[in-house]
């Protein structure tokens, strides 16, 4: 699934101030959102073969992340008030029953106001929307509202998502936000600022990273209750890194990562050593 989600918003990421958008489709025979090595045949392939058009695509404004679902359609959160857009696999259409204006899901229930981020887990799309402090809940297969999670607390702004070792995390004002999504047991981990105020998090095998102030953070997950919490914090300088919006780990290597880095427009690979004490640069 973390590939998926990179992939697609990899292509977005280099069109985020355009309203037109190229994107290449994921390929059928993925299976299911865990499988991920087939997935990196999209972004190594400069042949141009998979590089179809999605129809209507001009219709999106300012895009900021993307998540995809088991079938492959692609659900893209977007600036301000434009809402989650819906594009189908099947024939690379835009699904006009999905949504506009903002609502987001086949109910009027589920505004999204600024959502920096989107997830798909078990067949539920979670949708942070930042300036109404919630994060929404819609199911894939009709586009239900399913309702809403307040992060911790009334005035907690979520801004990135995601979801891992059956987990969801939001970064907000009030602290890095945790929901075990099996028991629906929740807390806030930390306040720690590089969590706060961080617009990239994920989590790939015992630890959750963040980027924030131009540092790399890294924590250990620990049993805190029914919960995971980072602990033991590490951090590495990361200066030429600057508005990260996108980061994703290598599917098989928890210290392998990937963020764009929007002011360089450029992908920056990031590989800590297994000590977690240092890291090096590439790209």
């Amino acid at each position: 699934m973390k590939i998926k989600f990179l992939i697609s918003t990899l292509v977005l990421f280099f069109s985020f101030v355009s309203t037109n958008v190229s994107s290449k489709i994921l390929p059928p025979g993925t299976g299911t959102q865990a499988d991920v090595p087939s997935n990196l045949l999209i972004l190594l392939d400069k042949s141009g073969s998979m590089g179809w058009r999605m129809r209507n695509a001009q219709g999106l404004n300012y895009m900021y992340v993307s998540a995809t679902d088991s079938s492959g359609n692609i659900y893209i959160a977007q600036y301000s008030t434009y809402g989650v857009s819906k594009y189908n696999y099947s024939d690379m259409s835009l699904d006009t029953s999905w949504g506009s204006n903002g609502i987001v899901g086949k109910s009027g229930s589920c505004r999204t106001y600024y959502p920096y981020g989107i997830k798909v887990h078990d067949g539920i799309i979670y949708v942070g929307s930042m300036y109404d402090r919630k994060i929404r809940k819609i199911r894939v297969s009709d586009g239900a509202c399913l309702g809403s999670i307040v992060p911790g607390h009334t005035y907690s702004y979520p801004r990135n998502l995601d979801i891992h070792n059956g987990h969801l995390y939001a970064s907000t004002n009030r602290g890095l936000f945790t929901q075990n999504l099996s028991n629906g047991a929740s807390k806030i981990c930390s306040s720690a600022s590089y969590w706060n105020y961080s617009y990239t998090i994920t989590g790939s095998g015992s630890y959750l990273y963040s980027n924030y102030n131009l540092r790399m953070y890294r924590g250990t997950l620990t049993s805190s209750g029914s919960n995971l919490c980072p602990t033991n914090v590490k951090n590495y300088n990361a200066t030429s890194m600057s508005y990260v919006y996108g980061m994703t780990a290598h599917p098989t290597n928890p210290n392998e990562l990937y963020l764009m880095a929007r002011n360089q427009s450029r992908i920056y690979k990031i590989t800590v050593n297994s000590a977690g004490t240092g890291h090096t640069v590439n790209w």
